[in-house]
C-alpha cells in the first residue's frame, strides 16, 4: 500500500494490528524486535518497519479527517480500563475495535501514563500522544481522569456498571489479576 502511494489505508491496515502507530513507531525497539525477525535480513537489511509505522500515522494524522473514521458494530459489551499507559491504552484500542464500549480511567490529569509521565519530550513529544488519544476518543472510547480506583470509585462499583475491567495500572491494590469480571460471567 505504501509503494502504492495509499498511505491512508497503509495506516488503517496498520492500526488492524497497532492502535498506537505514531507511538510505537518513535520508541518500540523494533530492530530486537519484528526487524530482528525480519527474513529480508538474510539477503541484506530488514524492512524498516518503524520507520514506515511513523510516517503512514503521521501522514494519517495530517490527512485524516476524524469523522470518517469506520467504527466496529457495538457489541452490547461495556469494558473498564484502569490505566492509560501503552497496556491500557493498548486494550482499549483492540476492545473497541471489536465493538466494546469502552470506559478507560486515569488517575492522573493527563492520559498516558509513562509515555507522557516517563519517555523524555525529544524522544516522543507529548503531541503525538494527545493526537493518538484524540483518534482512540474519535473511535469511540471514553477517558477520564484524576480518577483514582478504590478512591474516587470503588473496584465494586465497576464491576457491577462494566462487563469486564481491565486493571492495567499499579494503582489498583485489590484487583487481583489483570482482568476482572462481575460474579455473573
Amino acid at each position: 500500500m505504501i509503494v502504492e502511494g495509499d498511505y491512508l489505508g497503509a495506516a488503517l491496515k496498520i492500526r488492524e494490528e497497532n492502535v498506537l502507530p505514531a507511538i510505537t513507531g518513535r520508541v518500540c525497539p523494533q530492530e530486537d524486535h519484528c526487524e530482528g525477525a525480519c527474513l529480508l535480513c538474510k539477503k541484506g537489511e530488514s524492512l524498516g518497519i518503524g520507520y514506515l509505522a511513523r510516517f503512514v500515522a503521521d501522514y494519517e494524522q495530517q490527512h485524516l479527517d476524524f469523522k470518517n473514521i469506520v467504527k466496529a458494530p457495538l457489541s452490547g459489551k461495556r469494558v473498564a480500563i484502569v490505566g492509560s499507559g501503552p497496556s491500557g491504552l493498548t486494550a482499549a484500542g483492540d476492545l473497541v475495535q471489536k465493538g466494546h464500549q469502552v470506559h478507560v480511567f486515569e488517575a492522573l490529569h493527563e492520559i498516558g501514563g509513562v509515555l507522557v509521565y516517563g519517555i523524555p519530550e525529544f524522544r516522543l513529544p507529548k503531541r503525538i500522544i494527545r493526537e493518538q488519544v484524540d483518534y482512540m476518543r474519535a473511535m469511540g472510547i471514553e477517558f477520564e481522569t484524576d480518577v483514582v480506583v478504590g478512591r474516587t470509585v470503588m473496584i465494586d462499583e465497576l464491576l457491577d456498571e462494566k462487563d469486564m475491567t481491565r486493571c492495567s495500572s499499579v494503582q489498583v491494590r485489590d484487583c487481583r489479576s489483570s482482568w476482572a469480571f462481575p460474579e455473573s460471567s
